[in-house]
């Protein structure tokens, strides 16, 4: 697969949980709480998703003879990837006489990938065998794109010769030239009247559809998403043996699945459809489990069955670990409970560190910051206090007459 998303995160959180530990750390008069943000590590891996939470101890007032109540709180964040496509439009005088239907469907097909809300970068391909041409370059500016499609010409009894594959190839190129270092989700939208020639020279049409199927099954590949639109008309003074093809099996090879085959004119998809479609492939990336390690320092001491749920401890190291799945409708919060060894004022760890690997393999790790906990006083001891005696009373003497 090739990696932040306005439209619909794949976020893993914990949810109104956090809300009310930021309440609550925020209402604290001795009680500590960390930093909710994140401390990265200096090797995280390659992955996009980043860990963020909190980290509370508690209650109020902590002395020496005190439990410390702990939660740690988790989510894990995935950002979709960012989209970049490329439209492909062949300009073919065999589209002349719906012309303006075909440069008002290119726009929708701008339209369509702005509305998504989410980063998406934009390329524009015209083609007119045997010259094909980039004419707008990848640009997050989609106006660009929109203006662009003005220079389709669709000139009136010029040479029809089909350019579907020098098209893809061209989009092919203009992706791999806009990918730099990123792993963006890439998509071709191929507007097209035909896979099919009833002229002469069939012989070099069929290598033509041969060399335009074989670079469609090369994005797929790739994991490049293709939508083939097709157009065509009822008119019938436009109509001829090559206008009405858009039911042809070998143009509906063209698109990656059946759901990104756009009929323009006959009511099969549509652009915000497909977008739709290839936006949510591009939020793919997720975690399912996490590994949430945090190292106690000498001050504290874990109290015994206290861990929820439950993991391991290492009474020689201090180090309490959980192995646990997270996603978006299992969050995941732990809580535990500590006994400070003496007045102190310090933090419980050096953090907790959670790490997890992706989806696509790769690892990544957070540290969620370690609150500071203070405990201002021993316990009292009672002391042992006498037990008052009573003085006996005397006993009334005796008088003998």
């Amino acid at each position: 697969m090739r990696a932040p998303l306005k439209r619909s995160l794949a976020v893993f959180q914990v949810g109104s949980l956090v809300a009310v530990a930021v309440g609550f750390v925020a209402g604290l008069s001795h009680a500590q709480a960390g930093p909710r943000g994140l401390s990265p590590l200096d090797d995280t891996g390659p992955s996009a998703c980043t860990v963020n939470g909190t980290y509370m101890a508690a209650p109020d007032s902590l002395r020496l003879c005190d439990d410390i109540d702990v939660t740690l709180a988790l989510s894990i964040t995935c950002p979709a990837r960012p989209l970049h496509v490329i439209l492909a439009a062949e300009d073919s005088s065999a589209i002349w006489c719906y012309k303006s239907q075909y440069l008002a469907s290119a726009r929708r097909v701008v339209d369509a990938f702005e509305r998504l809300h989410q980063p998406v970068k934009m390329g524009l391909v015209i083609g007119r065998h045997p010259r094909v041409r980039a004419e707008v370059e990848l640009t997050d500016d989609l106006s660009d794109v929109s203006r662009g499609i003005g220079a389709i010409r669709i000139a009136y009894m010029v040479a029809n010769v089909m350019a579907e594959d020098l098209m893809l190839e061209e989009a092919l190129d203009m992706l791999e030239r806009g990918r730099g270092d990123g792993a963006p989700k890439e998509a071709i939208v191929l507007m097209s009247d035909s896979l099919e020639w009833s002229g002469t020279g069939t012989g070099v049409y069929e290598r033509i559809k041969a060399r335009a199927i074989a670079a469609a099954n090369r994005a797929r590949n790739d994991g490049i998403d293709v939508v083939m639109s097709c157009h065509d008309t009822l008119d019938p003074t436009c109509r001829s043996p090559d206008t009405m093809r858009c039911s042809e099996v070998r143009l509906k090879q063209l698109a990656s699945r059946p759901a990104l085959y756009v009929y323009a004119g006959g009511g099969v998809g549509s652009y915000g459809g497909a977008a739709s479609l290839i936006a949510d492939s591009a939020i793919g990336l997720n975690v399912e489990q996490v590994v949430i390690t945090d190292t106690l320092t000498p001050d504290f001491a874990l109290i015994p069955g206290s861990m929820s749920p439950s993991g391991e401890h290492d009474a020689a190291t201090g180090a309490i670990t959980w192995t646990l799945p997270i996603t978006a409708s299992v969050p995941q919060t732990v809580t535990f409970s500590l006994r400070a060894r003496d007045v102190i004022s310090t933090a419980i760890s050096a953090g907790a560190q959670a790490s997890f690997a992706d989806s696509d393999g790769h690892t990544g790790a957070g540290v969620i910051d370690s609150p500071n906990v203070t405990i201002t006083e021993r316990c009292e001891t009672p002391t042992s206090t006498a037990t008052p005696t009573t003085a006996p009373t005397a006993t009334p003497e005796s008088t003998v007459t």
